[in-house]
């Protein structure tokens, strides 16, 4: 008995902590069709995750970056691109669709420049 609990919770530590393996590849956006304000030649890379419950998305130039932005519910919120000279900020939104009303949950500010000279792909 003892057995099956630590190949449950093993098997549970896999599957939870591997929130990003097994992505299927949904759209592509231009972050300046995106956001008009966004003169940078970026994308943003639409995947659904496991179940399909959740979309995952990352923010590339197609050939020297690739980083994971967040996972959303897109019934429940959305990620939002904002650009700022050199920088995008990335925004995490849930949405109360019985109030109306949204927050942000998480804000991440990135520098392209930096970004192309790290060759951060994940």
């Amino acid at each position: 008995m003892k057995k099956a609990y630590i190949i449950l919770a093993v098997f549970l530590v896999i599957a939870c902590g591997c929130n990003r393996c097994s992505h299927k590849y949904f759209d592509t956006v231009s972050l300046s069709e995106y956001n008009k304000t966004c003169k940078c030649k970026l994308y943003v890379e639409v995947y659904h995750t496991d179940f399909g419950l959740l979309k995952a998305d990352y923010l590339t130039d197609s050939t020297s970056f690739r980083i994971y932005t967040g996972t959303f519910d897109d019934e429940n919120g959305y990620i939002y691109y904002k650009c700022r000279g050199d920088s995008i900020i990335v925004e995490k939104i849930d949405e109360d669709r019985g109030t109306n009303t949204q927050k942000t949950v998480s804000k991440k500010i990135y520098s392209v420049k930096e970004l192309k000279t790290r060759h951060i792909m994940n």
